[in-house]
């Protein structure tokens, strides 16, 4: 199958290359947002056009396999091993200290989308942080689970949410964190709530600072023109939002993945103490020392 000729084809496939990396793979569907929000691709209804150039870059070698995932198919394997001594490493490289227990607080990163949890988590996985992730609204299950962890753990906890800045985006945000109001029969309980029903009377219920990492508001004016969206006005949540901050909003892959990966790093480390830290990791060194003396 040879290389597409047109000119437009041939731009989104050498914008595509430029994006996509085998070391950091993603899905399409980030790669889409990304284009968007680039000027390349003017909506998601370009997805399935999208869809079949990456593939035919993928048949034809232009673009690496490598460079994407899919996050809605899994395979399930029971986990094995050659041996006693390949069981005993695989021990000895899982075993990590939590070096967040001799810290006076605890911090979390939540996200609206799994395609650009991606982006995160080698962050988050360096500094040992829960990473929420969803596909639009937080389900109920994902929300407990939270809540139930941060009422355990006791302590102060600083939530940083990224997510889109659009209707959408802005609702998924507040219904995670603050619920809503009865819509006819239906409620969505957010995190706050979820807190207030998980608390023990006696201890109080813990305090959680919650804070929008990206996109914020105040930085859209700074974006380039290409990458602010129309606001699509069949959504019901669009007039509200069209008053505050006007006619476009933004896609979180506005942002280059150097600026999120940055943003996330800087907020998790300010709330580090760089000693405590340092004797965790000592600790854990210690420890693997003695566990392959097991094996």
């Amino acid at each position: 199958m040879g290389r597409p000729t047109s000119k437009r084809t041939l731009k989104i496939i050498d914008a595509v290359k430029s994006i996509v990396r085998p070391d950091r793979p993603t899905t399409i569907r980030f790669v889409l947002y990304k284009l968007i929000s680039l000027g390349i691709l003017e909506s998601s209804k370009d997805y399935n056009q999208l869809q079949k150039l990456i593939t035919q870059g993928r048949i034809s070698g232009e673009i690496d396999d490598d460079c994407f995932v899919d996050l809605k198919r899994s395979t399930i394997l029971s986990n094995t091993w050659d041996d006693l001594l390949d069981y005993g490493q695989t021990v000895i490289d899982l075993y990590r200290i939590n070096p967040w227990k001799d810290q006076d607080v605890r911090v979390e990163v939540w996200v609206e989308k799994d395609t650009v949890a991606l982006v995160l988590q080698n962050a988050t996985l360096r500094w040992n942080v829960p990473l929420r992730a969803s596909t639009g609204f937080f389900s109920r299950p994902l929300i407990i689970e939270a809540a139930k962890q941060i009422v355990e753990c006791r302590k102060e906890t600083y939530i940083y949410y990224v997510g889109d800045f659009d209707p959408s985006g802005m609702d998924v945000e507040r219904a995670a964190h603050e619920g809503n109001d009865k819509t006819g029969t239906q409620k969505r309980e957010g995190l706050n709530n979820l807190l207030d029903k998980y608390s023990d009377s006696r201890t109080g219920i813990p305090l959680v600072n919650w804070e929008r990492l990206a996109v914020r508001p105040g930085e859209f004016d700074k974006l380039p023109d290409y990458a602010k969206v129309p606001i699509k006005k069949r959504d019901p949540r669009s007039p509200e939002f069209v008053k505050e901050y006007g006619e476009f909003g933004a896609e979180v892959e506005a942002l280059s993945e150097e600026e999120l990966c940055g943003r996330i790093e800087s907020a998790i480390e300010s709330h580090i103490d760089q000693v405590r830290w340092k004797k965790s990791e000592q600790r854990e060194k210690a420890d693997k020392k003695e566990l392959s003396k097991l094996f």
